[in-house]
């Protein structure tokens, strides 16, 4: 393991002796939520305040006072990685979401303060909705993204296979007084809506920590301790019943992993027990990990459930016995640590069906076991062959300040832990997994396409990414891009805002930031180009959308658009929801993007005239919406005169189309694979004394992230970088200084401190703030827009409240001013 940084803690919120207890939990929007309960200065429990920190810009740490009164034992995201729930000591659960979608104002849903065990301990808690997973390709296999992409159907694994899996918003749980509770909510509002519950087993002694998974057969798997040498095992199952869902539950054998024959066995005890999710087809069950310890010794022993026949001794033997296959609990492997204590074990989260991983050979992909023994050192096993993957990576200062709670990244590339004295450390695998992967980039390619499926952030992919030189992640970044534009329309409108967001992480960690400009620049294209269209508003106006769509897809290479608009018939069409003055910022951002093509070739002469360079940044997509933009504009302008945009230069604004739409459609043929279409570009290129205005790309990430800063190549195992958590942003000028500019003033651009003036980059105006404002910033794109608006800013409202829960480009928005 290596690892990646440290946060720090602010000094007034440092806590001064060793934490109690701490939990933490990474979402699948890359945000970590972590707690701890230590005793503060006046030596009383400081329990109630979580924490979000985020993994690329770990200086942005935002907390939450939750209120709770007893100890925070349980951080759980939902599946949209929108909700989160708290869950302390006494049973009390609460859920929190982003107030006005801002990730660093949160807010407790109202009456959502939730007596899940009446005033009893929780022993384990998920969310329903975050315990079906989808399968992976056999990315060994031959294939592209395009004849898989369709695999990637909910599986079987449902947890409800009844009625009831339609509205499985609330949460499964397992108590400390051996109960398996459902607790459903109602999904508007997430109030408590009905309650399920069902004993486990038969014995009387509580549970003292459980843990379970859902298995291949829709079935939940439960380990539970309930004595300090014993594990028992269940397996439930849910189902309609006349009252509502039916609980029934299947005692397996228990475990007892030390017996008589071997020694010191009445010293040893169990310390925690991890449920795996069958990865490999050779296994009978799920699996489940024990670790235990001794005064002087510990191990890890891995077990599966298998039938077999049992063969009793004589004097044990009942009459009439015909020897039929029990269930037995089988031990696969046994690892032992003589002379070290194992201070913490945790398992990887990414959830892989055996039917799918008979042919992964990657070690990025399949499930793994973490163990920390008492000396530093860390160990890391394959759940799918129980081989260990590396030798194990030594960490001097976790000797006496070990991991007391552990949470890996959406892809399991990455892992968050928090130590004993509270300090918080992000770590990654890359350096065990760089040479036991045999098939890179494939490996990534599908773990990216996963990434698109699933909605899971691919932040630590990236940050796997970045251990590798330029050449080999430039391979990889042409062909997830080749792979992606294989699919059908539909599936890449689809995908389109994430994947450009991920060309935009893999252009960040090669340095080239117009990748990262351009990226962006086109996901809003797409979102404008769909917001103006529908727009229209008669069926006529959408007759003839379609028929521009369909007139561009059958003229590939058409490059006059004087020949193509005749076979339009645009009699009788106003385009009445165009006309308003309110799209005006919009079709005026859509010229300049269109003129900012013209620029970009232009500055190709700097580079021996290459037009081709262009078109590493875009795809046939892009090209293609363009066309039918001009088209649409080109008619539209004509019945509309009065919101035409302003154009640098003086040439006619019906020549400006026409021109452009030769320049662009000499672009799509190119990235048809015609490269002859575009040869003649710079020759015919229109409006050769365009002023180069807007060419001044940024050379690096002002904000700094860890993505675009850090080079992981450089970096041993002592080595560490530190950021300082910085809670609040105070100034204009701090602002201005974290966000990345935006050639096209697009996003955050100058802000003038005393005028308070921005560039509402949702809006695409100019725009002074007035009494009572408030700005936010996209955490992705640094894009600035206004809040809170005063009741007089009413301008282009339609468009703007559109992307109040996210920006553009997809990235959540932060409060900032």
């Amino acid at each position: 393991m290596l690892p990646a940084y440290q946060c720090h803690w602010p000094e007034d919120s440092l806590p001064e002796q060793k934490i109690t207890k701490s939990i933490c939990s990474w979402s699948s929007k890359n945000w970590i939520a972590y707690s701890t309960g230590y005793e503060n200065g006046n030596s009383s429990l400081d329990v109630n305040t979580v924490y979000i920190l985020n993994p690329d810009m770990p200086w942005e740490n935002f907390p939450i006072n939750t209120g709770h009164q007893g100890l925070i034992e349980h951080l759980e995201w939902d599946a949209s990685g929108d909700y989160l729930l708290t869950v302390d000591n006494t049973g009390m659960g609460k859920i929190w979401n982003q107030e006005k979608s801002l990730i660093n104002n949160w807010t407790c849903l109202e009456n959502c303060t939730i007596d899940l065990n009446n005033g009893g301990r929780i022993c384990k808690i998920a969310w329903l909705n975050s315990t079906a997973h989808r399968y992976l390709p056999d990315f060994d296999k031959s294939g592209t993204m395009k004849e898989w992409f369709h695999r990637f159907n909910q599986n079987q694994s449902d947890l409800l296979l009844t009625s009831y899996k339609e509205n499985n918003v609330g949460f499964v749980m397992i108590t400390a007084e051996r109960l398996v509770k459902v607790h459903f909510l109602n999904p508007s509002n997430k109030l408590s809506k009905q309650v399920y519950s069902d004993r486990l087993g038969t014995l009387k002694s509580e549970i003292i920590s459980s843990d379970f998974v859902i298995s291949d057969a829709g079935k939940l798997f439960v380990a539970a301790v309930t004595e300090p040498c014993m594990v028992e095992l269940f397996s439930v199952t849910f189902m309609d019943g006349p009252n509502g869902l039916d609980i029934s539950e299947e005692v397996f054998p228990c475990i007892v992993p030390y017996v008589t024959g071997e020694p010191d066995f009445d010293e040893y005890e169990i310390t925690d027990v991890k449920c795996v999710k069958k990865c490999n087809p050779n296994f009978s069950s799920d699996l489940v990990v024990v670790s235990s310890k001794s005064a002087t010794a510990s191990s890890v022993k891995i077990y599966e459930i298998r039938k077999e026949i049992v063969r009793l001794h004589s004097r044990f033997q009942s009459q009439g016995q015909t020897g039929q296959p029990t269930d037995t609990v089988n031990c696969l492997l046994t690892i032992q640590y003589p002379d070290v204590q194992i201070e913490h074990i945790s398992i990887t989260s990414l959830q892989l069906s055996a039917a799918h991983t008979s042919q992964i050979t990657s070690q990025t992909l399949l499930p793994k076991l973490l163990v920390l023994d008492n000396q530093g050192a860390v160990h890391l096993y394959s759940m799918y062959n129980l081989q260990q993957i590396a030798q194990p990576s030594s960490f001097p200062e976790l000797k006496n300040d070990p991991f007391d709670s552990t949470s890996f990244a959406p892809t399991d590339h990455a892992m968050f832990s928090v130590s004993r004295n509270a300090k918080l450390t992000l770590l990654t695998f890359s350096n065990q997994l760089n040479s036991q992967d045999k098939n890179k980039a494939k490996s990534i390619v599908t773990m990216l396409q996963c990434c698109l499926a699933e909605s899971r952030s691919p932040w630590d992919i990236m940050l796997h990414i970045s251990t590798y030189e330029k050449p080999f992640i430039d391979q990889c970044l042409q062909q997830f891009v080749s792979e992606f534009n294989e699919n059908d329309g539909n599936t890449q409108s689809l995908f389109r805002q994430s994947f450009s967001h991920f060309k935009a992480l893999i252009f960040a960690i090669l340095k080239d930031y117009k990748g990262v400009f351009e990226s962006y620049n086109q996901t809003f294209l797409h979102n404008i180009y769909y917001h103006l269209t529908a727009l229209l508003q008669n069926e006529k106006e959408i007759n003839l959308l379609e028929k521009i769509h369909n007139i561009c897809l059958a003229n590939k290479k058409e490059f006059e658009m004087t020949k193509i608009v005749p076979l339009l018939d645009t009699k009788d069409v106003t385009f009445s929801g165009l006309s308003n003055l309110s799209t005006k910022p919009i079709i005026q951002w859509l010229t300049d993007y269109m003129l900012h093509l013209v620029r970009l070739l232009l500055a190709t002469s700097h580079h021996h005239n290459d037009w081709k360079i262009v078109l590493q940044y875009f795809d046939a997509s892009t090209f293609f919406i363009l066309r039918k933009t001009c088209i649409l504009f080109y008619i539209l302008f004509q019945k509309n005169p009065n919101i035409q945009p302003v154009y640098v230069t003086m040439v006619n604004s019906t020549e400006v189309l026409l021109q452009l739409f030769k320049m662009i459609s000499k672009l799509y043929a190119a990235c048809l694979g015609d490269p002859q279409s575009g040869d003649a570009l710079l020759s015919e290129l229109p409006f050769s004394s365009l002023p180069l205005m807007y060419l001044n790309y940024p050379t690096q990430d002002p904000r700094g992230t860890v993505l675009s800063t850090t080079s992981f190549n450089a970096m041993g195992n002592s080595s560490f970088n530190h950021y300082d958590i910085q809670l609040t942003v105070d100034d204009w000028q701090t602002v201005h200084e974290t966000a990345l500019k935006n050639p096209l003033i697009m996003g955050a651009h100058d802000i003038y401190t005393q005028k308070k003036q921005i560039y509402d980059g949702i809006r695409l105006s100019p725009t002074s703030l007035v009494a009572n404002e408030s700005v936010k910033q996209c955490c992705r794109c640094a894009v600035l827009t206004i809040y809170n608006c005063h009741q007089t800013r009413s301008f282009n409202e339609l468009w703007a409240n559109s992307w109040n829960d996210n920006c553009l480009c997809g990235g959540n928005w932060k409060k900032i001013y």
